[in-house]
């Protein structure tokens, strides 16, 4: 049986299979229900609901979440009203949800996912434009996007700068609810393994800036609440020249109930504090928000179903893809001229695989798109080796740096110019060379230390990560066939061990790496399944393909989008079959 029909017939039988491989693997209204999230409008109130939440919103004084309903449980978790946000500018002018804003004109849309097929709808949002002049002119848009079905909601903000002078949010609460503090277990990832207590969560670094980067909390009674922040893993501090001290916080951290109330999600400054130009807006972080009914394993399973939409997955179909790097290796590597016309596709169409990858160094630079004189030998151009790759029936996925360098090198990704000119690269491979998989990699999130017109040290980071992740999603709404990966490694340099992804790192229907918080790369089953919950297990990439032919390893495949097989297919390693079989 080949890999494919395995696939099709066996899809069922994996566990949570719904969430992971749907029929065809194609996300579409009939897949997952007609049940759309309703937005509706009373006064300067706003009711947005879905199968599972039910959320109630008030702008008549100030902006308020007054009400969070988990409809299955029949439970009420607003406890009590909190300010909902907090700004404070320039380290003194503190600025609050509560009151003294201007309600402009609100706007309520649908928020659709782009596929081959075309639109396929996944929620509604809410914006309420708040706008006020003291202590500081600013207007902040406050973001309340609901998904379908039983999925949960997503908040951020908007934030322009009125002032004709820069100013700068130097510390601010991003996100405060107040969800009750019954008896309870929190279940919350500090890297990529849980732990959990029946205590509070403090927003203090476990070392190694190590910070949760979400949190469960499952009431004693079999119910309750998601809360997962949009982070970095971690902040690099500079260029490599703090060789010891290398390491900043995640963007933000999570508080519950130590030494308050309620449960809310604030900054770090040391690693954000966002300078905002004149007439600038900017978007600020968000946080997710789902419910459930039942135990850990159900708290999980909703952020899933929730991610789906959020992140717009419209095909998880796993994939299976051959890789160079194992075998070609870096600068001065060589393989026989017509290698991959003689050996790698004849092989990767013969398995019914899905893709041929090139993987680092191909090009003459990192930053070109030209082969390099070595590989022009093995693949002889880029149009006919994408052609051949896409005539046989497989997509053609290549390792391309955004940056255009090594680790900490390259471009600036806070320069929105540079990003313009990288955008424009990127659209030359996907419709003349019919790249459909790229791979970003290396640590291109390093913090400029200089002041330049269009970022600060406080916040250069912020903005790669942001203006990042947006080109990625813009590509994908535009070539809906385009699917992005994002390795462990954007975020720190030097040390393996200490990089992996978080939510603010996955883009549109795309995948991504993660080393599971352990030394070295761990691109393993246990890797997706640890990530379950935490991660879209729709983004959860295995680098260990193995060709052994047993079943145990094709069961395992399941559970993840993109499967890397990294063993020349010419020379299988002792004991392994080859990639015919």
């Amino acid at each position: 049986m080949d890999r494919r029909t395995f696939l099709t017939v066996t899809g069922t039988a994996f566990a949570g299979a719904a969430v992971f491989n749907i029929p065809g693997g194609i996300l579409t209204a009939e897949a997952v229900g007609n049940r759309g999230a309703g937005i509706t409008r009373r006064a300067q109130t706003w009711l947005l609901e879905n199968d599972v939440l039910r959320v109630k919103v008030d702008a008549t004084n100030g902006l308020r979440i007054t009400s969070i309903y988990n409809k299955e449980a029949g439970q009420e978790y607003q406890a009590a009203q909190r300010t909902l946000f907090s700004y404070e500018f320039d380290g003194s002018a503190p600025i609050t949800s509560d009151d003294g804003w201007t309600v402009l004109a609100p706007q309520v849309r649908d928020l659709w996912m782009h596929t081959i097929q075309g639109r396929v709808h996944v929620g509604r949002e809410l914006r309420i434009p708040l706008q006020r002049t003291a202590p500081r002119p600013v207007t902040v848009t406050a973001v309340f996007d609901l998904y379908d079905d039983r999925s949960g909601l997503r908040f951020h903000t908007l934030i322009r700068n009125d002032a004709t002078t820069k100013t700068t949010i130097t510390n601010s609460t991003v996100l405060a609810l107040g969800l009750p503090d019954r008896p309870h277990r929190l279940h919350y990832p500090p890297n990529m393994r849980w732990k959990s207590t029946t205590g509070s969560l403090s927003p203090v670094p476990e070392g190694k800036a190590e910070l949760p980067k979400k949190v469960i909390s499952v009431y004693a009674d079999g119910h309750g609440w998601n809360l997962s922040p949009e982070l970095n893993w971690k902040t690099q501090r500079g260029k490599g020249n703090y060789p010891t001290e290398y390491m900043l916080p995640p963007f933000g951290a999570i508080n519950a109930w130590h030494g308050i109330d309620h449960v809310r999600v604030t900054t770090n400054p040391q690693s954000l504090q966002l300078v905002l130009f004149p007439a600038e807006e900017f978007e600020y972080l968000s946080v997710n928000l789902t419910v459930f009914r039942g135990d850990v394993i159900d708290a999980k399973m909703a952020e899933e179903l929730h991610f789906r939409r959020r992140f717009r997955y419209n095909n998880v179909t796993t994939l299976f893809n051959t890789n160079d790097w194992d075998y070609r290796g870096g600068p001065g590597s060589t393989l026989p001229d017509n290698y991959y016309y003689d050996v790698i596709i004849p092989k990767a169409k013969q398995a019914r695989f899905d893709m041929v990858m090139l993987d680092d160094l191909w090009n003459t630079t990192r930053d070109s798109i030209e082969p390099s004189a070595t590989m022009a030998k093995a693949i002889r151009g880029l149009d006919e080796f994408s052609r051949t790759v896409t005539g046989q029936g497989m997509r053609l996925g290549l390792w391309y740096s955004l940056s255009g360098g090594g680790h900490m090198e390259g471009r600036d990704l806070a320069d929105p110019v540079q990003l313009q000119e990288k955008r424009a690269q990127i659209e030359t491979l996907i419709t003349k060379y019919r790249m459909s998989h790229q791979m970003v990699d290396l640590t291109e999130w390093w913090q400029n230390e200089s002041v330049t017109g269009y970022s600060h040290p406080s916040d250069n980071v912020y903005r790669k990560a942001v203006l990042s992740r947006r080109l990625l999603n813009e590509l994908v709404e535009k070539y809906p066939h385009y699917l992005p990966k994002v390795t462990s490694e954007l975020d720190i340099w030097p040390s393996q061990g200490d990089r992996n992804t978080s939510l603010m790192h996955v883009a549109y229907n795309g995948w991504n790496t993660a080393n599971g918080g352990i030394t070295g790369e761990d691109l393993s089953l246990r890797t997706a399944v640890t990530g379950f919950g935490h991660l879209p297990m729709s983004s959860a990439y295995m680098n260990g393909g193995r060709l052994t032919g047993r079943m145990e390893d094709y069961y395992s495949y399941l559970a993840v989008r993109n499967v890397k097989f990294g063993q020349d297919p010419a020379s299988p390693a002792p004991g392994r079959t080859r990639l015919s079989t």
